[in-house]
């Protein structure tokens, strides 16, 4: 008997689910992700959802994308809604009393492990989380932020986009007392609760692997988010690490592309990236050391070399930051900065827990979690 291809695709979708161990409230992939991953039609990718929301299994929210559902999950209690991410204005205040928000700029696969710890800690404080995507715009975030506000959701993580300097709310959550923690990103110079990385300190350390590799010349791959935590931390712990080498920081050596987009969905985004970093490398004198702001970034330049005829690690050696899983899978092993992103989640969570059960006697802050270098083929045969 053939099995249809929405039956192929539904259960592969369980078997995601199972092997990667996905508890309620985590994200899948996107449509696109999925349809690309399978070689075949988002069509046939809508109708493997249609059946499984239908068991039960996900619930979709329109704009931020699909959930793992659960027992009383968010999908299940409240239905769609016209505002992404957020429950309807006709529940009552007192069935939201146990929800808090989460807000990211984006959505993929790498943020999972971090929506799961937080759900994990949360559950255990009987609080349900609800998800929704900015889509890296500061008036979605915004607007995001007061809907939930007034919707009576008790707090909120905030993965911020971009440009959150661009909007105000800050300061109207601050005045309202409304608890919030942000993540990845923080607010120079105010007294707020944010959790973020080493950024600084573990891209020292990363470019100066690279010069005790022996690369006499090392260029930094950034984007256009360049002028943002935590890209701006990187980019100066890259400064600091050229100086404690003894290297000059040269022009010629960095690329700041400022094409917009994600580079794990957008194919048109990835060739636009691939064909700039080609012309980089193409100039840059070898053999050199590139520090890539992020492991997507680190694999398109791995692309761009192969389309030059670069070697990695012979022509040129490369480190990344992130450390996804896709890194230890590249035809050389990626040299990359690890960060706990299912550390991250617990400890925003535990912090925003904090403030809702008035526990916490510590000041608002900004809390840095450690990184540390995973070390593997991209540098050369030292740590081969």
């Amino acid at each position: 008997m053939t099995i249809r291809l929405p039956e192929r695709v539904r259960r592969y979708i369980l078997q995601l689910i199972a092997e990667q161990g996905l508890g309620a409230g985590a994200a899948l992939p996107t449509e696109h992700e999925l349809a690309r991953v399978l070689s075949v039609s988002r069509n046939t990718i809508r109708q493997a959802l249609e059946m499984l929301e239908h068991e039960g299994t996900i619930y979709r929210i329109q704009g931020s994308g699909t959930f793992v559902a659960g027992e009383n999950s968010p999908g299940d209690q409240y239905g769609p809604s016209d505002f992404p991410g957020v429950i309807p204005a006709a529940v009552s205040r007192r069935e939201v009393t146990r929800l808090v928000g989460l807000i990211m700029p984006f959505t993929d696969g790498y943020l999972n492990l971090m929506i799961q710890s937080i759900t994990s800690v949360l559950r255990t404080y009987g609080y349900q989380l609800i998800v929704s995507n900015s889509h890296n715009r500061a008036d979605e975030e915004a607007s995001i932020l007061h809907e939930m506000m007034d919707q009576g959701i008790r707090g909120v993580m905030v993965f911020p986009c971009s440009d959150f300097n661009r909007h105000d709310t800050w300061q109207t959550m601050t005045d309202r007392k409304y608890p919030y923690v942000l993540m990845m990103r923080h607010r120079e110079h105010e007294q707020e609760d944010a959790v973020c990385f080493e950024n600084e300190t573990a891209t020292f350390n990363a470019v100066l692997h690279l010069a005790r590799c022996g690369y006499k010349r090392i260029a930094f791959v950034g984007g256009p988010e360049q002028d943002v935590p935590p890209h701006t931390e990187r980019y100066q712990g890259y400064l600091r690490g050229l100086a404690r080498a003894g290297m000059a920081p040269d022009a010629r050596y960095e690329l700041i592309d400022h094409v917009e987009g994600h580079s794990s969905v957008d194919s048109a985004v990835v060739e636009t990236r691939v064909e700039t970093l080609t012309t980089f490398l193409e100039t840059v004198e070898k053999p050199a050391g590139v520090f890539a702001v992020n492991d997507l970034r680190a694999n398109l330049v791995y692309q761009a070399a192969r389309q030059v005829g670069l070697r990695i690690p012979e022509d040129i050696g490369v480190v990344g930051f992130d450390d996804r899983d896709f890194a230890a899978l590249l035809d050389v092993p990626l040299t990359t900065v690890h960060q706990d992103i299912t550390l991250l989640g617990e400890m925003a969570a535990r912090r925003l827990i904090d403030r809702l059960i008035g526990q916490s006697t510590i000041k608002p802050g900004l809390r840095r979690l450690p990184l540390w270098m995973v070390l593997r083929s991209s540098c050369g045969e030292l740590y081969s």
